[in-house]
């Protein structure tokens, strides 16, 4: 008799044990499945039909007043243009910015880790925004900057761990599509800074009493400030 244990152990050694390439394609065609159907249903959530609605105002010609940021308006009026007058067209590209997030969130934890861990959080990612919350499933703001936030996670990592002062526009640009796409893509800015402040530090000190002194210091600093 087949359990839940012998499914899950078997799920598992798949996870750990398959090549690579297997892997990526059951991540990849799991997501995809998961959310296909967003691509025939016009209405899913309120703030997406919204902003079509708006962009249709736009192309139009119309006075409009954007309900998110200028990234997403435009990345609805670009869906509308490229893949058709309906709201299932911006759900498209929800799947596309959901596959790309994917990849930069097994970048940053392959780096930090290594590949199995990437996967398996790639995975995770891809098959719990996609499966059972109408809030995820729609293509709100937050879908689309979860891809800029994973790629300024990434390039702050490259950046103060790996010299790769390269990764600095790829930094700067995450930050700033995040930021346009909704107001609360801000708080990309403040994780970074809250790891640069508090956590980053730990790695420059040699001794554990150094760091500790300095998290006192930059403590009191910042409650005397406010």
């Amino acid at each position: 008799m087949i359990t839940s244990k012998k499914l899950a152990d078997s799920f598992w050694n798949h996870i750990l044990q398959d090549k690579k390439w297997k892997l990526i394609l059951f991540i990849s065609a799991g997501t995809v499945v998961l959310r296909i159907n967003t691509a025939f249903i016009d209405y899913i959530h309120v703030d997406v039909l919204t902003s079509y609605l708006i962009a249709l105002r736009d192309l139009d010609g119309l006075p409009f007043v954007p309900n998110k940021g200028p990234v997403y308006h435009s990345l609805v009026k670009w869906s509308v243009l490229l893949l058709g007058k309906s709201p299932t067209s911006f759900h498209i590209t929800g799947i596309v910015f959901i596959l790309l997030t994917l990849v930069f969130i097994y970048l940053l934890a392959r780096t930090v880790y290594n590949e199995r861990t990437g996967l398996v959080a790639a995975m995770f990612y891809g098959f719990i925004i996609s499966s059972y919350n109408i809030e995820f499933l729609a293509t709100n703001a937050e879908v689309i900057y979860n891809l800029f936030f994973m790629i300024s996670f990434y390039s702050f990592f490259m950046v103060a761990h790996r010299h790769g002062f390269v990764y600095t526009l790829p930094l700067a640009a995450g930050i700033c599509l995040a930021v346009m796409t909704k107001y609360q893509g801000i708080f990309s800015l403040f994780a970074l800074l809250a790891y640069a402040v508090f956590i980053y530090p730990f790695f420059i000190f040699e001794k554990r009493r150094s760091y500790q002194r300095y998290l006192i210091f930059i403590s009191v600093t910042i409650v005397s400030l406010i």
